[in-house]
């Protein structure tokens, strides 16, 4: 067998790292976050050196090799946080004046159209594999499946030096959505390859906390800029604050696609007067900014739906992202 020095002479590829106890965290090759551990602390890099696979380095403490090394946490939310915590590491402030640039997790989704792309929904880039949106925004009865996604653009009709477009190589709609009804509608696109981070695209944070009580929150897309209005080619920002579940009932009672009314436990309501979120929005971020982070944004909700957009006196419903933690994770950081 070839010695662990040899190995280690062909190895190109370090990871960017931020200092926590225990050991730096690392992204892995596959987008999942690890942390930077001595080999012989790292089982699973053994066993991948015994197959001769190349292992992933942090650096080297003279003839030390510290290795990106998988975590294994099983507690809800706790991938999700290295993410975010790497996610802050690796990009510092953001002068861009683009709203975009504000928010570079924003990704537009596309569908085919004769002679182009029609960018109908929005979504949140959570790791560089993986963008979380609405279940309802995979497919349409008109246009078939959702096919591309594109990042880092402002000008969705334009040719931005800093747009990453992808095509969809898988979508996970949470196994309890239904067509027919409006609750859990939340899924996940897999692109296909993994994005490269830049200033005009990374990852936003998730929230895994259930308490959004904020008058500051916002969301942004490239929806409709009125009920009569056409789409907008650049993203739009929205200030919205939070609805208290009793009174977002009153707008939202009991009915065919809400057997049970809007659910505190999976939904957020949120609105502000005549600012809402519009078709061309949905599956976009309802966000805040980040407490420890203002250059990253914190997710607590995936825009659903909405009786008119605009109204002065109807909030929309979001998907309440913390609720549905373990699902992602198990699915983007597995």
């Amino acid at each position: 067998m070839r010695s662990l020095k040899v190995v280690f002479s062909f190895i190109a590829l370090a990871c960017s790292a931020l200092a926590q106890d225990g050991g730096e965290l690392c992204q892995l090759k596959d987008g999942n976050v690890g942390r930077c551990l001595a080999l012989e602390e790292c089982p699973e890099v053994v066993e991948s050196i015994k197959h001769l696979q190349k292992p992933q380095t942090c650096r080297f403490e003279g003839l030390k090799a510290i290795v990106c090394c998988p975590t294994t946490h099983s507690e809800v939310g706790v991938k999700s946080a290295q993410q975010c915590r790497l996610n802050q590491a690796l990009v510092g402030d953001n002068k861009d004046t683009y709203v975009q640039a504000e928010f570079p997790h924003l990704a537009a989704l596309g569908f085919d159209i004769p002679g182009g792309i029609w960018w109908g929904c929005s979504g949140s880039l959570i790791n560089l594999k993986y963008v979380l949106t609405a279940a309802h925004c995979l497919y349409s009865k008109q246009l078939g499946a959702v096919k591309y996604v594109r990042l880092g653009a402002n000008d969705l009709n334009g040719t931005e030096s800093s747009a990453q477009n992808f095509k969809v190589l898988r979508t996970i709609q949470h196994p309890d959505y239904k067509s027919t009804a409006v609750y859990h509608d939340l899924a996940l696109i897999e692109l296909d390859r993994m994005v490269q981070q830049t200033k005009r695209v990374r990852p936003a944070c998730l929230n895994t906390k259930k308490t959004v009580a904020y008058d500051e929150l916002y969301t942004g897309g490239w929806g409709l800029l009125g009920i009569s209005e056409p789409p907008s080619n650049n993203v739009q920002k929205v200030q919205l604050r939070s609805v208290q579940i009793d009174d977002c009932q009153r707008y939202y009672p009991a009915g065919n696609t809400l057997s049970r009314g809007v659910v505190s436990e999976w939904q957020i309501c949120a609105g502000e007067g005549g600012n809402d979120s519009c078709k061309g929005d949905s599956g976009g971020p309802l966000q805040r900014k980040h407490p420890d982070n203002p250059n990253t944004y914190l997710i607590f909700g995936v825009t659903s739906f909405s009786k008119r957009c605009g109204s002065n006196y109807s909030p929309s419903v979001y998907t309440r992202v913390s609720h549905y933690m373990n699902w992602i994770e198990t699915i983007v950081w597995h």
